[in-house]
């Protein structure tokens, strides 16, 4: 941004930054993931039940909702093994780590911005995430390749691997693996839905919260906005905000109609 603010100050800044994280492997340092040591170690029914009522408090869901339940396809956490949950928990550690260190960045964007002196009047969405919670990590691996290639393995291989050749839990989030957690996580992530990523039926593998700052045109305000929109509708939005009228012809190619509608209206209708 800073590069193409010198070279062209007068032109207007356009970015789409689109990280890897969080997806699969989860990979960051250390230091990140260990800011959530022992976090998650009531494992992932009383996580998503915690998930749940904060969602209720912040407004994100109506106080009346009601958790949907485990699906019978997943175990509960106390049918974990003893000796696995140090392994199962290590993983969701890793994923915390790796989502606040993700975030930490969009804010490394958002203060260039206020540093070029451009916050006021740029306009950004921030849409988190691309999809639901992956629950393709299965049982929990340190090796996400093993579940893609369909190659058999326990969770006792795992640990074992970890422990007498990787250096132990330690080395999840590490070069050294490219783990990813269990399925059980990435549905207590996906509260209060149903499904996680893949299962789009029931919304937890596709809706996602955005969040949108101008703040020479819009005024912050605590209300969350409950309209249900496309990832389609951004430009459409754009377009009407900026009253650009979209070009029918482009390098003498007649252009598709856009398939979205403009969210514009939101900024001042709560429903």
């Amino acid at each position: 941004m800073k590069t193409q603010k010198a070279l062209s100050p007068n032109k207007p800044l356009f970015m789409y930054w689109a990280p890897g994280a969080v997806h699969g492997p989860h990979q960051v340092d250390r230091k990140w993931a260990d800011k959530y040591k022992g976090k998650f170690d009531a494992g992932w029914d009383e996580y998503r039940k915690i998930a749940f009522e904060r969602q209720k408090k912040l407004g994100f869901i109506p106080k009346n909702a009601q958790l949907t339940p485990r699906p019978d396809s997943l175990p509960a956490w106390n049918s974990i093994p003893e000796k696995e949950r140090a392994f199962q928990t290590r993983l969701m550690e890793v994923f915390a780590g790796f989502v606040e260190h993700t975030d930490y960045n969009v804010g490394r964007i958002l203060d260039s911005l206020d540093d070029m002196g451009i916050a006021d009047n740029t306009l950004v969405y921030y849409i988190w995430g691309d999809n639901g919670s992956s629950a393709e990590g299965l049982q929990g691996t340190i090796s996400e390749m093993l579940v893609l290639n369909r190659i058999p393995s326990k969770i006792d291989d795992h640990i074992r691997v970890l422990n007498d050749e990787l250096g132990g839990l330690d080395a999840l989030g590490t070069p050294k693996t490219s783990s990813m957690y269990h399925a059980g996580w990435a549905w207590a992530g996906s509260a209060p839905f149903k499904g996680t990523k893949l299962v789009a039926s029931t919304l937890g593998g596709t809706r996602q919260p955005l969040a949108v700052a101008w703040p020479k045109k819009i005024k912050a305000d605590k209300h969350m906005r409950s309209q249900f929109h496309h990832v389609n509708d951004i430009t459409p939005t754009i377009y009407e905000i900026l009253n650009i009228t979209p070009p029918k012809v482009v390098n003498g190619f007649t252009q598709d109609t856009l398939d979205g509608v403009s969210m514009a209206y939101t900024k001042s209708e709560r429903p």
